[in-house]
């Protein structure tokens, strides 16, 4: 019987070599999850912006379309006649939200122009914490979020008064806009 010397294993080349090898594989794939890192975030903020959009229209929406309202749809046979478009906005006896009773009442540009601007108006944008929450520190949920809201006049078949369309911006944090609207119909 022989008996050999010789033992199974790695040599110390090749231990180094797949060391080595190793690294570079684990630095190519963390260098992959880096670049991925911030793309994780936009589908957060994005559900972020449709989630205020969606809860600004419900509010908005559920607002009487016009403070001319009573039991008649406004501008119609016996009915006082609707809020022209030049006058949207807050109304004198509206200094604030809680006092908005009609859905042009939420027009940023009026609102910024009114005596009780919001102290966030930036060239009509206001943080958003101003229709949700109160904005006094960075907690609030929607931190860095900007709104514009534009109340228009929409006519069906040359019918006047018959609709207004509201038109939610949503600005994000990163600066991205995202667009949203709404048609509410003529009715008490």
């Amino acid at each position: 019987m022989t008996v050999s010397n010789k033992q199974a294993g790695f040599s110390l080349f090749e231990l180094v070599l797949g060391i080595v090898l190793l690294g570079i594989l684990m630095a190519g794939s963390l260098a992959m999850l880096i670049n991925l890192a911030p793309k994780t975030v936009d589908p957060a903020m994005e559900v972020r912006a449709a989630q205020l959009a969606q809860r600004l229209l419900n509010d908005i929406s559920l607002q009487k379309y016009d403070h001319n309202n009573s039991h008649l749809a406004c501008g119609t046979t016996n009915a006082e006649l609707c809020t022209l478009p030049e006058n949207y906005g807050p109304d004198v006896a509206e200094l604030a939200l809680a006092d908005f009773n009609d859905v042009d009442d939420y027009d940023t540009t009026a609102i910024c122009a009114a005596s009780f601007k919001p102290s966030s108006c930036n060239n009509d944008w206001i943080a958003a914490c101003w229709f949700t929450e109160q904005c006094d520190d960075n907690s609030n949920a929607y931190s860095g979020f900007m709104v514009n809201i534009a109340v228009k006049p929409h006519v069906f078949d040359t019918q006047a008064d018959s609709a207004k369309q509201i038109e939610i911006a949503v600005r994000q944090p990163s600066g991205n806009v995202w667009q949203y609207a709404v048609l509410r119909g003529n009715y008490p």
